[in-house]
């Protein structure tokens, strides 16, 4: 089933580098081997070059879609945007989201998926530390997509060749939206990049008529 739904999202999405895929499919591929001994929550981050905003909320729909299959859901992703709180208070943005994820996750749904995690108020982010956790991950047959937009050049981007590469310039890029809340000291930094932007998959702008065949 997985190998149908990521051959399906290639044909979909035909812009995308093979690294994408590489790394959507090591993410998840290394997670449902063997489902009953699961020890971590899959957690990718697509990071989007400049005017691929839409083209990112798409995969990240269509994402969604492939794990309500995959783990057999019964309910549909949770669905967090990043936009909504950009004016409310660490406090409060962190108390919704947890009530958010938690509800769906524990009433049959397999996915959460954070649209533009980067417009999150910074002190909220630290809600993401258990559920994105390896060992100690409150639900670990769940998956947890986010999503975040570069402002950096697609030309610098386009040069990178290895995935470890797009995770310098992501943490780099994720530093710098953090760095106003007081509470986030480089350590805790550190600490949220390796949960959060361990598999990260950078994102090609596709076509309008590309994206309105896919996620009309």
């Amino acid at each position: 089933m997985f190998h149908r739904h990521l051959n399906h999202l290639e044909e979909s999405f035909p812009s995308q580098s093979p690294m994408l895929w590489n790394v959507i499919g090591g993410a998840v591929y290394s997670h449902i081997q063997d489902p009953p001994m699961l020890e971590r929550p899959v957690v990718l981050l697509l990071a989007g070059l400049p005017n691929s905003e839409s083209t990112t909320r798409c995969l990240a729909t269509q994402l969604g879609s492939m794990f309500y299959d995959i783990f057999q859901s019964t309910k549909e992703p949770v669905l967090v945007f990043g936009k909504e709180y950009r004016d409310a208070s660490g406090d409060e943005a962190k108390i919704k989201i947890d009530e958010s994820l938690r509800s769906g996750l524990q009433t049959g749904s397999h996915c959460g998926i954070i649209h533009n995690l980067d417009d999150i108020p910074p002190c909220a982010i630290l809600i993401f530390h258990s559920y994105c956790e390896n060992d100690n991950a409150p639900f670990k047959d769940v998956a947890i997509v986010h999503t975040i937009q570069l402002k950096e050049g697609a030309d610098v981007l386009g040069k990178l060749e290895r995935p470890k590469d797009y995770e310098r310039v992501v943490s780099k890029y994720l530093r710098s939206v953090w760095e106003p809340c007081p509470d986030l000291t480089e350590d805790k930094q550190s600490a949220m990049l390796s949960r959060v932007a361990n598999n990260v998959a950078v994102v090609k702008e596709e076509s309008e008529s590309q994206l309105r065949k896919v996620c009309s």
